[in-house]
């Protein structure tokens, strides 16, 4: 309308305005809405660049252009090279490699540049200088700043020649490296030895403060203590060298690495992994109101859910992230799983988590495993999994007066009164005490009881038990003297695998829980979280009730599982669903599962036609099997079945599909065995009527 007619009045002039406005604040509203991606976190997977590929950025190092962020970090994908990529994102979650820029087609550092320049600076190599480059020393964690003084971009690495035997070298030297452009080539320009007078350990990072002094913090080592004390220095203005030591102290709590330094409103804060080689270790972190002024060890970083490793990394990176809505910040942690350094059984090799601070300025890292950020607005929230279906497996309040189905395997168990009926362990003595129920192939469920431990003897203890296999192998949530433990026994031998002060008193109710979802174990005492641990040593087993030199009673013990359930659709792809002869695809009766089904296409017997669904079961065990079909009345009232199970065949069920349309139809309960190939269910076009062939449904009991 604006562009085909004159406007004749500011005021229609205003409105179209106003209008033209709030379609642009909805539509910028719309695609901030648009712009939040979920972050996954997991040790077990390795993340992908946008082409697919597994990404590599070791030690990493992130800055912000515009909207775009720049990730640098180390490649060692191949032994003994060591190569710098880097990868850009919009949104923190999505990330492109970038092609490489340097003449080895590898990466974006041109480390072919070093020995020239060393032979340029000092002269053919001769003993007594530095080592020249070659790929088999130890370069790392890559820092880069844009200098707008002389409009390059500036690296900065560690690296080891391994001449640290060389006095005036020490360990590890800083390198420099700069390019015109943030994507390279990167070409080196200089080395410093012993910067501010130590041997340097660890490069941690560089900071930028308010007056636009830059600074760089790395460990240094203290004579023979490596990473014995800690360094700030101020650089110059164009990053090539040391201008100041800005502040020196050796760390007085046990040795750190991996240090990164941020600022927030007017406090500093120095954020470091513990020193033990490549390993996963706790946090900590420094404040200080002013950087060559004194420095405050606060306390362990916190993290939550609590964990002994900071979720299995080590610190990369404090990031903060400015959005329109917002003020962020994120941890980027390192996981060294690679095989060359073996710092971590996890597989994943980057665990990245939002980092909040309370009103006190006390930052806490939010192990969420999923959770999603908006990097353009500079907010985020958790992602909250989905609660699975639990059905009931087990439900025990006693009050039946007996014990039927419990098997008790020592001490002396029995349905007393104590207030209601419950099932009592009577006997004092050093010993345990344990008594099964359940199904050896239970695998993911939680386990829950009341109960009353009735003395307070030093070392006895009470508690549920969790994938019990036999006698030597099972996990346990137990009380014991003012602590609740969780623990796992292996052949015979306990391990702690967590624990925490609780206060236990004498004839007191407490309702423990175990909750098992694969290697996550989570242990709560009166409905809270007490205790959260991942082990992989038991997968599946019956629970149980156990005692240790104590006389105790429990009741109301209530176990819950996950159901699981495989549906087998016409639709998908062989082995899963197959059939043989000709078979049609249709949607024209309605109630069949998904986007369609197949009929066998005519109405006379056909024992030749056959449709075979096989699914892929994961956890062996008793399995509800239904059928699906869109009924109508030139369907078979006796299509024949055959389900194999475990081994075993079964041709005594036949289906009416005249009846029962649109809904789940029950065939019965099979055990099945853990397997792609074993179970099957087959449909056959014997019986006169158009056969059906939908879907098939597998639900564990």
């Amino acid at each position: 309308m604006i562009i085909k007619h004159e406007i004749q009045s500011a005021k229609k002039v205003l409105t179209a305005s106003l209008a033209l406005l709030f379609i642009v604040l909805i539509l910028g509203f719309a695609q901030s809405a648009k712009a939040a991606s979920v972050m996954t976190n997991t040790d077990q997977s390795v993340w992908n660049d946008t082409a697919g590929n597994p990404i590599w950025a070791q030690g990493g190092w992130m800055i912000k252009e515009d909207d775009t962020f720049l990730w640098y970090g180390m490649d060692y994908s191949e032994s003994g090279v060591k190569n710098v990529n880097l990868l850009k994102s919009t949104d923190m979650v999505n990330w492109t490699k970038q092609a490489s820029t340097v003449p080895s087609g590898k990466g974006i550092v041109d480390f072919s540049t070093i020995n020239p320049k060393l032979d340029e600076q000092e002269g053919t190599y001769a003993p007594g200088k530095t080592k020249r480059y070659d790929t088999g020393q130890w370069i790392g964690r890559p820092v880069v700043a844009y200098n707008s003084a002389n409009s390059q971009y500036v690296m900065i690495t560690e690296w080891n020649s391994f001449d640290n035997n060389i006095p005036v070298f020490g360990r590890n030297k800083l390198a420099f490296f700069t390019s015109s452009s943030a994507e390279g080539p990167f070409t080196f320009q200089r080395y410093i030895a012993r910067p501010s007078g130590y041997s340097m350990g660890d490069l941690g990072s560089i900071f930028t403060d308010d007056d636009g002094s830059t600074y760089i913090t790395f460990t240094v080592d203290v004579g023979s203590n490596w990473n014995g004390g800690f360094q700030l220095s101020k650089l110059t203005s164009n990053y090539l060298d040391i201008a100041e030591s800005t502040k020196f102290f050796g760390w007085t709590e046990g040795n750190k690495e991996a240090t990164t330094l941020i600022k927030r409103g007017s406090q500093y804060y120095l954020f470091a992994s513990m020193t033990n080689g490549f390993k996963s270790t706790p946090s900590y972190y420094y404040t200080t109101s002013s950087l060559s002024g004194a420095w405050t060890y606060k306390w362990d970083l916190l993290t939550s859910p609590s964990s002994s490793n900071s979720f299995d990394t080590q610190i990369d990176q404090i990031l903060p992230i400015q959005g329109t809505e917002g003020l962020m910040y994120v941890y980027l942690g390192d996981r060294w799983s690679n095989s060359n350094f073996n710092g971590s059984t996890g597989i994943g090799r980057n665990g990245w988590y939002p980092l909040t601070f309370n009103s006190s300025g006390v930052p806490t890292v939010n192990g969420y495993k999923n959770w999603e950020i908006d990097a353009a607005a500079g907010t985020w929230t958790p992602v909250v999994p989905t609660e699975p279906v639990m059905q009931t497996l087990l439900s025990d309040n006693f009050e039946d007066g007996n014990a039927l189905g419990w098997t008790a395997l020592n001490g002396s168990w029995s349905v007393v009164t104590d207030a209601t009926y419950a099932y009592e362990q009577s006997t004092n003595i050093a010993a345990e005490a344990v008594t099964t129920a359940g199904d050896g192939y239970w695998t993911n469920y939680d386990i829950q009881a009341d109960i009353s431990p009735k003395s307070a003897t030093a070392g006895a203890a009470t508690g549920i038990i969790g994938r019990y296999v036999d006698n030597n192998n099972y996990y346990l949530l137990r009380l014991s003297t003012n602590q609740v433990q969780l623990l796992k026994k292996v052949n015979g031998t306990f391990t702690t695998l967590a624990y925490k002060s609780y206060t236990v008193n004498p004839n007191s109710v407490y309702n423990l829980k175990l909750s098992m979802r694969g290697s996550t174990l989570v242990g709560s005492v009166n409905g809270v979280n007490e205790l959260t641990v991942n082990d992989t040593s038991h997968t599946a087993g019956k629970i149980g009730l156990r005692t240790y030199n104590q006389v105790a009673t429990f009741d109301n013990v209530l176990v819950k599982g996950v159901q699981v359930e495989v549906i087998v659709d016409n639709n998908d792809s062989a082995p899963a669903f197959t059939t043989t002869g000709a078979w049609t695809s249709s949607t024209f009766d309605s109630g069949y599962y998904n986007s369609s089904y197949f009929h066998d296409g005519a109405a006379a017997a056909n024992a030749d036609k056959s449709a075979v669904w096989k699914p892929t079961i994961t956890e062996a065990g008793n399995y509800k099997v239904f059928m699906r079909w869109p009924a109508a009345a030139n369907r078979p009232t006796s299509a024949p079945l055959e389900i194999t199970y475990g081994g075993l065949l079964d041709t005594t069920k036949t289906v009416n599909q005249t009846l029962n349309g649109n809904t789940w139809v029950d065939l019965g309960t099979y055990t099945l065995t853990a397997s792609s190939t074993n179970n099957t269910v087959k449909i056959i076009a014997s019986a006169p009527g158009y056969t059906i062939a939908d879907a098939v449904r597998f639900l564990k009991q």
